[in-house]
């Protein structure tokens, strides 16, 4: 069945008169036929993405019909660590530094300067450097002996080193020449002459002054005709034997105060009498 067309055209040769009532009604018959066919005879739709799947760096598509393509490899990123930060050096972006306690990633391709600075940029407002993670700065001290034991060495934070234990009475002799002697950590097991020729004078401190550990036993000895005299400071505590005194007897009296509690000293010897 064709069309009938009243001219001529791109479509052919036409009648050159009306269509008669027929000719019309075959026209849009045709048409519906054709449409009839496309609406009952589609192809079937082409096969899809279903889904996407990752494992690990592989990437892998999915298809509707069941089949799949790949897997691909991801390009992955990988971090460079080039250690300590070092002056007028090549980095790139991803070098993974340390510097002022840090650990930084580079972010932007440059020489670095004369010195760190973190929060330096490429001149465009653009950082050189991203913090990753803020060292703890109480780490350990390296070395040590078997046997050692971390002690503080100064006020500061974090100031510890390396110490052998201290065995009474030998490993510490010090002299004590004025008359009065100020105790430190440095006599926790020592074994202090007491040489000065007007006696010595040693205060116990209070323990927030000075907390020395318990059981810390520091021993004196008298040198010459004065007495060695123990004093106790503002809260502290020194327990002597009955009718004696804190202090040394004679000359080449040894006396001994020993922490037994907070504040708390026992002291015990060759003492004066009261």
């Amino acid at each position: 069945m064709a069309i009938v067309y009243r001219t001529d055209g791109a479509w052919g040769t036409g009648k050159g008169a009306n269509l008669v009532a027929g000719e019309v009604d075959s026209n849009f018959y045709d048409l519906a036929q054709r449409m009839l066919t496309v609406e009952t005879d589609m192809p079937e739709a082409a096969v899809s993405i279903a889904y996407f799947s990752i494992s690990g760096s592989q990437f892998t598509v999915h298809m509707t019909d069941g089949s799949q393509q790949g897997p691909f490899e991801l390009p992955m990123r990988a971090w460079n660590f080039r250690g300590a930060w070092l002056p007028s050096t090549i980095y790139n972006v991803d070098d993974v530094v340390t510097a002022n306690g840090g650990t930084y990633m580079v972010l932007v391709n440059h020489t670095s300067g004369a010195t760190f600075n973190p929060d330096a940029t490429d001149g465009s407002g653009n950082p050189l450097y991203g913090l990753l993670l803020e060292n703890p700065a109480n780490v350990l001290p390296p070395g040590g002996e078997i046997g050692q034991y971390l002690v503080k060495t100064d006020t500061p934070d974090y100031a510890i080193g390396w110490q052998t234990p201290v065995i009474f009475p030998s490993q510490q002799l010090l002299e004590a020449p004025n008359p009065t002697y100020t105790l430190t950590f440095n006599n926790i097991a020592s074994y202090v002459r007491c040489v000065n020729a007007a006696g010595c004078t040693i205060a116990i401190p209070n323990d927030t002054t000075l907390n020395f550990p318990l059981s810390t036993e520091i021993s004196f000895r008298q040198c010459t005709s004065a007495a060695v005299i123990l004093t106790a400071g503002s809260g502290v505590t020194l327990n002597s034997i009955d009718g004696l005194l804190t202090k040394s007897a004679s000359m080449g009296g040894v006396i001994t105060a020993k922490k037994v509690a907070a504040n708390t000293w026992d002291v015990f010897g060759l003492l004066g009498v009261t």
